[in-house]
């Protein structure tokens, strides 16, 4: 597997992981 498809793999993961309700991640950011 190429570097650059490992770190797409890996991106993609972390945004899966972190998807969350608007709300949610508002309050986050405001934190």
């Amino acid at each position: 597997m190429s570097k650059r498809h490992a770190d797409l793999t890996i991106k993609s993961q972390f945004e899966r992981q972190f998807t969350l309700p608007d709300s949610v991640k508002t309050e986050n950011i405001n934190a």
